[in-house]
């Protein structure tokens, strides 16, 4: 009996120690929570120990995995502490690994199952605004507990209780008790071979109620890898949100940046023709300097219980200096050159003088220079405690540029020729500058209206008015010139005034004055959200135009419509969303003009007075399992009148002339699934995807009247599967990935196709407590129908080691060995209505980086 009593009581501890459905392995090691006893518990934990009065139990810990997500209405939550990785990681370190979440680094674009995340937060308050790689690659994931993904409302939608815009699906970073208040600073250098090198300079605190502070600077280029070894970008970034009072809330967020960006690049174009296509090779050297900085500032919150007021400005300022030389060669038939030396032996000096069209040598410099500024106010009222609201705002901005720019060319047509029987060449060297204004104003007032808890009304008008001008003087530079200089100038020459052409200069005015009128209405309870609205606005537009000796003036008078609607179904195991969208394209005042600019001479543009406006409509539909990780959505966009460009070429000269057109058929559908699923130690996460596209373009040859049609079919599908591994001291993942594209041109019946393979496996190991170390290999195959290109393949590998001393390991030193095998390349290859391309650039291969860096906090 006393036997079977002590097997009571040592079941009893169990229950606590390895509870019921949860592997010993699992409980070993992954983190968790600890479980409170209930009294139940404390009286037969009590009985058990009156019996084995030899057991000492000091204290009882209870670990369970920790839940990775969890969904709340159209709220979804990831438990940062879910996720194993690496010391020092960063936000996109731990976004690559959520299910759904995919980070774009090269377009900095950030989507949650395909939808595109406006913003990162920082405790629900703004954080960089809407720059999300700032916040991404400036985050440390040790401060993190939670991320949340949901559709924030505005302020003012949420005084008002009234959603008068689409969704804004953000990214809400919620930060670790731990951390409140926490001042964290670190610095680093690097420095490499190949003139690698890097320093880094950063800040952090937050506070749990939402205030924040952060700064950045960086300056170096190794995370540059095109271009030549001199590229470099150096920026800072700061940002400060606080909360004064009862509810007024003061952000402040500035930035500078400056890059150098040199780059060698090539190119292959197939252009579909009636009678047969047309084949370029282009090799270009660009020289880009670009500086600028950015202020943004916001002050809103509650005057009282009954108003809300929200005043933003914004300053931006940009220059930037170019220059770039590039030759071009156009064929009626394929000679097959080397994409990435076209020009290069004696291939092309063996092509048939029938079969070119022309060459064309050029060069350019040029400087920019662009100030924005704007402003607005709005300010919104109670009226009553039955709900109503009223807003006013205003809004005005501005903005002004100048462009200058040198450009030299010297084109040789093979196909035209001169009365002696030599070939025509056509020598330009021209100075353009081209001023230009910008300015914006509306006043718009609007009313709420909340029925309940569940309905809301929206109603509002605004009074809009834009100007533009702009002023495009040419003048020709030959007639100063002894020789034909080898690249373009950067100096004016004196009496440069006398070379003024009219023919290749204009002027431009344009006014618009617009009426919109929208209308909004929502409904949402605990599981379902409707939102619903149109924007309408008739306005009135007038341009003044003078091209040469040619004048002209329009008044168009037009309508737009922009409907929108929201419908979404949340329940605990399932969620389902609907958007659709819809908006009107006016066509540009100055493409409406019937003038012609020739300032390129292989490219030239007419107006077209009879242009129509457009309409693009997009739906989506979206679904999830949120207790199998699965998603799907389908798309569909199509446009009615879409704007394109005629092309009428010339077959002789290689020239083509465009005019603006409206034409109809152009439409895409795209499906995707996402399935995720872990065990244990071990994560999926995988995804699908298939597109087709119908696009129409207009082309013939010879200025017939009525051009043919070129329809191009596109079809393309992809995949990606990620497995990973994700224990204590280490982290595996291995990546597989497929895309496949098979343009077909009707006009031409021509089929091309593209193939890209990759995969890869990335691993991080801690040993010995203070070291780590890592490595990244990647195989990559290239197919391609492009006779000038066919296959190509490419295997990257990459090392790395670091050590951490220091108390709280707060000083690192590391060594990164990058493309070690000297295989990375840069190239891209795509398909539009006009034909197929690709595009190499130069690319850095291997070199390798040491680093050391020291991180500071202090708790104030």
């Amino acid at each position: 009996m006393k036997f079977l009593r002590i097997i009571s009581a040592l079941a009893v501890i169990l229950s606590f120690v390895w509870p019921a459905g949860v592997s010993g392995a699992a409980q070993k090691e992954e983190p968790g929570y600890v479980r409170e006893l209930t009294e139940a518990d404390s009286l037969a934990i009590a009985a058990a120990d009156s019996i084995m009065n030899s057991i000492s139990l000091d204290e009882v810990v209870v670990t369970a995995p920790l839940k990775e997500m969890e969904v709340r209405g159209d709220t979804t939550i990831f438990n940062a502490d879910a996720y194993r990785l690496r010391d020092g990681a960063y936000l996109q370190e731990l976004v690559r690994v959520i299910p759904g979440m995919e980070y774009d680094k090269a377009s900095g674009r950030l989507t949650y199952y395909g939808t595109l995340l406006n913003e990162v937060m920082v405790n629900g308050e703004k954080f960089f605004g809407s720059d999300v790689v700032a916040a991404l690659e400036n985050l440390s994931v040790e401060l993190i507990s939670q991320l949340k993904v949901y559709d924030k409302a505005s302020d003012q939608e949420e005084f008002t209780g009234v959603r008068t815009g689409g969704k804004n699906q953000v990214l809400d970073i919620q930060t670790k008790s731990a951390f409140d208040g926490m001042l964290m600073a670190g610095a680093s250098v690097a420095l490499g071979n190949e003139n690698r090198y890097e320093g880094r300079l950063h800040g952090n605190s937050f506070r749990m109620g939402g205030d924040n502070f952060s700064f950045n600077a960086d300056t170096g280029n190794s995370h540059i890898l095109s271009g030549r070894r001199g590229n470099r970008q150096d920026s800072m970034h700061g940002s400060i949100n606080k909360t004064f009072g009862k509810g007024i809330g003061v952000y402040l967020m500035g930035s500078y940046n400056h890059s150098i960006n040199d780059d060698d690049r090539t190119s292959y174009r197939e252009s579909y023709m009636l009678s047969g296509n047309r084949y370029s090779y282009n090799v270009g050297d660009d020289r880009w300097r670009r500086h600028g900085f950015s202020l943004n500032g916001t002050v809103n919150g509650k005057i009282n219980d009954k108003t809300y007021l929200n005043l933003q400005g914004s300053v931006n300022n940009s220059d930037s200096r170019s220059s770039a030389g590039q030759r071009t060669a156009v064929f009626n038939t394929n000679p097959e050159l080397d994409i990435g030396a076209p020009f290069d032996g004696p291939a092309y000096d063996a092509v048939p003088v029938a079969d070119r069209v022309n060459d064309d040598r050029s060069s350019s410099t040029s400087k920019n220079r662009s100030r924005n500024y704007s402003a607005s106010l709005s300010i919104s009222r109670h009226l009553n405690s039955a709900g109503s609201t009223l807003s006013f705002s205003i809004s005005a901005g501005s903005g002004r540029s100048r462009n200058e720019a040198f450009s030299l060319s010297e084109i040789r047509y093979y196909q035209l020729l001169t009365a002696t029987g030599a070939d025509s060449v056509l020598l330009r060297n021209q100075y353009n500058n081209t001023p230009g204004n910008s300015r914006q104003f509306s006043a718009g007032l609007s009313f709420s209206q909340t029925f309940g808890q569940k309905f809301s009304l929206n109603a509002g008008y605004s009074y809009v008015i834009n100007r533009e001008s702009s002023e495009r003087s040419t003048y020709d530079l030959s007639l100063f010139m002894d020789a034909l200089p080898d690249r373009a100038d950067t100096v004016l020459p004196p009496g440069y005034l006398q070379g003024y052409v009219d023919s290749l200069s204009n002027h431009s005015f344009s006014h618009t004055i617009g009426h919109q009128i929208s209308v909004s209405l929502n409904y949402g309870d605990d599981h379902w959200r409707v939102n619903g609205g149109i924007s309408v606005t008739p306005e009135r537009r007038t341009l003044d135009q003078k091209t040469g000796l040619i004048s002209g003036d329009t008044v168009r008078s037009s309508v737009s419509f922009m409907p929108m609607l929201n419908f979404g179904l949340y329940r605990d195991k399932f969620s389902v969303d609907f958007d659709y969208s819809g908006s009107t394209g006016q066509p540009s005042l100055s493409s409406l003009m019937r003038m012609t600019d020739n300032s390129n001479p292989l490219y030239i543009t007419h107006g077209n007075p009879s242009l129509k406006a457009s309409y693009r409509q997009d739906f989506r539909l979206s679904a999830r399992l949120h207790k199998f990780n699965l998603a799907a959505d389908l798309s569909y966009s199509n446009v009615y009148d879409e704007q394109t460009q005629a092309v009428f070429y010339n077959p002789e000269t290689g020239v083509s002339e465009v005019c603006p057109v409206n034409v109809n058929g152009n439409w895409s559908a795209s499906a995707n699934l996402w399935l995720s699923h872990s065990i244990k130690k071990f994560r999926l996460l995988s995804r699908i995807g298939g597109s087709y596209s119908h696009q129409v373009a207009l082309l013939n040859e010879g200025q017939s009247v009525a051009p043919e049609k070129s329809l191009t079919l596109g079809r393309s599908c992809n995949s990606r599967i990620d497995v990973m591994y994700m224990a204590a001291n280490t982290t595996l993942i291995a990546d597989f990935g497929w895309r496949f594209s098979n343009p077909v041109n009707r006009l031409r019946g021509s089929r091309s196709y593209m193939r890209d393979y990759d995969m890869g496996l990335n691993g991080n190991i801690r040993f010995l407590k203070r070291f780590d170390a890592g490595g990244r290999v990647r195989y990559t195959l290239r197919n391609s129908s492009i006779a000038a290109s066919g296959n190509d393949e490419q295997t990257i590998l990459d090392l790395n080691c670091s050590w951490s001393f220091l108390k709280n390991e707060a000083m690192k030193l590391a060594f990164e060995w990058n493309d070690i095998l000297n295989r990375k390349k840069s190239i891209s290859r795509g398909a539009s209505p006009n034909g197929v391309y690709e595009y190499r650039s130069h690319i850095i291969g291997r070199y390798f980086l040491f680093t050391l860096s020291y991180d500071f906090r202090h708790t104030r």
